[in-house]
């Protein structure tokens, strides 16, 4: 790296490490199932998935999590897991948040996929213990061909 990247990066590092010392952990899970809608197919719903994911909740407003999916196996599909980096917009005082999302699927069998995209959703909380309902826009990237998968999702957290 040059001497200014390395500049920017601890500029950046102190102006943000206020937020980060206040930092909380969170622990989320969740089952979601997606449907894709382009280009259209006859069985478009794909399995239901279970996310856990852990992260790190940057003063009120950010979080920063890193989700780990599995899909439940069916009969039409092998098994999938995904990494999701997410991060998450959730103003203070209202129950509305939104998840910007990227990820790598396809990580145990089958060529790489890259997925990007976000959701919004709604949530609620009382002494650390929550649950959360979203809905998302989810493209795929898969051997140069593209899929949009709508996908919902619906689970609890708990900030340490």
């Amino acid at each position: 790296m040059t001497k200014l990247t390395w500049a920017f990066a601890c500029i950046i590092a102190i102006a943000f490490a206020p937020a980060i010392s206040k930092a909380g952990v969170i622990v989320e899970a969740s089952l979601g199932r997606g449907a894709q809608v382009s280009p259209s197919v006859d069985d478009k719903w794909g399995p239901v998935n279970i996310m856990i994911a852990p992260g790190l909740s940057i003063g009120q407003m950010l979080r920063a999590e890193l989700g780990v999916v599995m899909d439940m196996p069916q009969d039409n599909s092998d098994t999938n897991m995904r990494l999701r980096p997410m991060l998450v917009v959730s103003p203070p005082l209202l129950p509305v948040y939104g998840r910007l999302i990227l990820g790598v699927g396809n990580l145990l069998e089958g060529p790489r996929s890259i997925e990007y995209g976000g959701a919004l959703g709604v949530g609620a909380s009382l002494a650390g213990i929550g649950v959360f309902a979203e809905a998302g826009v989810i493209p795929q990237r898969v051997d140069g061909e593209s899929y949009v998968i709508l996908e919902g999702r619906v689970g609890a957290f708990y900030i340490f």
